[in-house]
Formats: structure tokens, sequence, C-alpha cells
């Protein structure tokens, strides 16, 4: 009965009713395993009720995929309302079980302090076991790849340091003239100010550029360790820019709106700069990926060659030994037979003898 067989996997699940005694046999792997898929299939087709009602049940049974899956929708609210607290005990309980892809989405969680307090220590670890784990895919091992890299890099220092400059009491004469952060965002207010800085105005715009050339700096060691060499090379260039227009404000060349003006045109070169070189890198990755997943098929290719080669070479080597053995056994067989006839009388030496004598044991030998 289907409804039975949904309820427990333990060996006896009894149901007392109507003065009947119910027997649960163990669920098969079959079973389970066809539950999963079907719930899959429902799930893919958006049918997320029926996913829910094959995965609960085999999950609070203690299945480590479902598991990860009930934590899925709860993690994104897909077929239940979103409660990332529950998202976490589920995976908790697939990674508890050595599933690499609950391991994985647990690592998420506490990376991110989803559902929980953000852990990037124990993050770490997660990521580490769902890499080392042996049932993992490439697509894990991939990505839990990625995201070591990324946590152990952190982040350009420069980033927290200047989010913190908008915050310096000593600019606060700015405030409502510059935008200190996200440049590519400027307040209609900023772009149509037609004022030029005042003296005292200068003297903060100083104090400004010393900070943020204070942050540049902070974080150059972190971009040539972990940036490509394209990419800091716009980070470099884009500072530069700012510079220039923070020194054409600063003499008065360039009202407040026109340097709003000219910082966000630029923040937008920079960005798609940025995005087409990201773009670039990631071809030039994925065409490593390829070249060397052609390299390791030819290399097996010539390992399998070279393994034919050494079989070949072997099964002649026993051949010609068969063939080397067969000759001694022939040249053998005619010694033996010259032996015989030499035992015999018959043998070359005696070819032109007309007289024989008999020995003491009865051989015959050429007078």
């Amino acid at each position: 009965m289907k409804i039975l067989k949904i309820l427990s996997i333990s060996t006896f699940f009894v149901l007392v009713g109507c003065n009947n005694l119910w027997i649960q046999p163990v669920a098969t792997e079959q079973d389970i395993a066809q539950d999963l898929n079907e719930g899959l299939a429902a799930y893919n087709r958006n049918d997320y009720t029926t996913a829910l009602s094959l995965w609960k049940p085999r999950a609070e049974q203690g299945n480590a995929t479902a598991q990860n899956y009930i934590g899925n929708m709860y993690s994104n609210g897909i077929g239940v309302t979103k409660d990332e607290a529950e998202a976490v005990k589920w995976y908790r309980k697939s990674s508890d079980q050595n599933n690499a892809y609950g391991q994985g989405n647990l690592a998420i969680m506490y990376e991110n302090g989803r559902g929980i307090n953000k852990d990037e220590t124990e993050a770490i670890r997660l990521y580490e076991l769902a890499l080392s784990n042996p049932t993992a895919t490439d697509e894990v091992k991939q990505y839990a790849t990625n995201m070591l890299a990324r946590i152990k890099m952190g982040t350009d220092p420069t980033l927290a340091c200047t989010a913190k400059i908008g915050v310096n009491g000593e600019l606060k004469m700015l405030q409502g003239k510059v935008v200190f952060t996200d440049v590519k965002i400027q307040p209609l207010d900023i772009l149509a100010n037609s004022d030029i800085p005042t003296k005292k105005e200068r003297k903060v715009i100083s104090i400004w550029v010393d900070e943020r050339n204070k942050c540049n700096q902070l974080g150059e060691g972190w971009r040539n360790q972990y940036l490509p060499p394209t990419l800091v090379s716009l980070i470099n260039s884009f500072n530069s820019d700012e510079l220039f227009f923070a020194a054409e404000l600063y003499g008065g060349k360039l009202t407040y709106g026109n340097f709003a003006n000219k910082r966000a045109k630029r923040s937008m070169e920079y960005q798609q700069a940025w995005s087409k070189e990201i773009q670039q890198i990631t071809q030039q990755q994925e065409l490593l990926k390829q070249q060397q997943e052609i390299a390791e098929r030819t290399e097996k290719q010539q390992q399998a060659i070279m393994e034919q080669q050494k079989e070949a070479a072997e099964r002649q080597r026993k051949l010609d030994a068969l063939d080397g053995l067969s000759k001694s056994l022939i040249q053998y067989s005619d010694y033996l037979q010259r032996q015989t006839d030499r035992m015999n009388g018959r043998g070359s030496n005696s070819f032109n003898c007309t007289t024989y004598q008999q020995g003491s044991f009865g051989q015959l030998h050429c007078r």
C-alpha cells in the first residue's frame, strides 16, 4: 500500500485500527529512488505540492538527498513559505550524512549568514568537506573550489575603506555636493549644481582626495595578488581619472554638476570595460578548460595506444619464445633420433661400416 510505504522506513511500523494489525515492510532502495525521481519530475514541471508530498516523508525518514531537496524549497520559498532557518535544519541533516550537496548548501548559508549566524570558518570547513567528498559531482567540486578561493582571498580592502569616507566628519561640507561611494548614481540636484567650490570647500576636497588615495593604496597589494593584470590596469585607470576630475574641481575648472556628470560617465565606461574584460577572461578560462580536456583525452589515447603496443610486444615475445621452444624441441628430437640411430648402429658414423662388433651390453659398434 502506497500510503503505508511512505509513512516510515522502520522495520516494523504498526498501525492499529478496526481490530486489525498492519505491519509495514522496510522500504526498498527502488521505492525511495522512485519517489525521489517522481518528485524531481514534478518539481521541474512546477508541481511543487506533489514534489513536497513525495520528498518530505523520505526526508523525515532520513534520506539525505530528500533532505537537501527540502532544504532548497525552504531556502528559496518554493512550494512552502520561505524559512531560511528551516532550510538550515534540513541542509544540516543532509550534510551530517555526508551528502556533498547538503554540505555545499549549508556552507552557503553560513557564508552569507542566512538562517544562521555568519561564520566563514564553518563555511570553509563545509566547502572543503564537499570538495573532498568522493560522491561530489564536478559541478559541486567546481563551485566549492570557487567559493573557497573567494572567501580566503576576501575582498579588496579599498572598498571597505572608501565606504567609510562618507561618514568622515571633516567632509560634512561636501555632503549633497559630492557622491562619496557609488559614483554612477548621481542625484539630480548634484548634477544640476552650477556652483564652483569655495576656498573652504577646496580644503575639504583636498582632504577627501587624500583619504581616497590612502584607501586605494591600502588595496594595491590585494589587487596585485588576486586580480588579473588587465583588471588591475582598469582600476588604476579609473582612479587616475577620478583624481584628475577632482583636481579640475579643486582648481575651479569644473562646477559640482560638471564633476558629477564626468564621474558618472566615466563610471559607466569603466563598468562596461570591466564587464567586457570579465567576459574575455571567462572565455579564455573556458578555452583553457577545453584545451586541458583535449590534452587529457589525447594523453589517455596515447596511454591506451602505448598499452596496446606493450600488449602486442608481449604477445610477440611469447610467440617468439614459443617458436624458439618449438625449434629447440625439434632439434632435441633430431638429437634423440640420432642417438637412437647410433645406439642401434644406424647412425651416420656407420654409413660405410660393413663389419660390426657387439659390445658387452649388446650394442653394436662399427669395427
